[in-house]
């Protein structure tokens, strides 16, 4: 008689690099969507309103902490909620120190594509504003 091939299990190595995934999948994302968002209150000469700004901030930190978490857990180095949040207002510093401990060059590697990518996101403002302000 055979055995019955058994369903494949996620492995905790599996899952976390989902959750890394996710992460970037977060941080990249909301960096786009307040992007944009900011393109369109330009192009019709509007400053953001105080909760669009509130939850730009609170939600760049947020997934920022995030992000900080999933990529420094791997290397044993964990943060409590207070300490991640402090970490992620000066991610530009700490980030890769931490990074750089636990990942050495694919850490900074990392960093750089993240400050690229908030680079990239201003230039998605602009790009918006005059997309829209030309077709407005």
């Amino acid at each position: 008689m055979s055995e019955r091939p058994t369903s494949p299990e996620p492995t905790h190595d599996g899952v976390r690099r989902a959750t890394q995934t996710l992460s970037w999948v977060f941080v990249l994302g909301f960096l786009i969507l307040v992007g944009i968002a900011r393109g369109v209150y330009s192009a019709h000469e509007l400053p953001p309103s105080a909760r669009f700004e509130l939850l730009a901030f609170v939600g760049y930190l947020t997934f920022v902490w995030h992000w900080i978490r999933q990529e420094c857990e791997p290397n044993g180095v964990t943060f409590p909620m207070d300490l991640a949040w402090f970490m992620s207002l000066l991610w530009v510093v700490l980030a890769p120190y931490y990074l750089w401990r636990g990942q050495r060059w694919r850490g900074l590697a990392k960093f750089a594509v993240l400050v690229a990518a908030w680079v990239i996101a201003y230039g998605l403002t602009a790009a918006t504003h005059y997309t829209v302000w030309w077709l407005g």
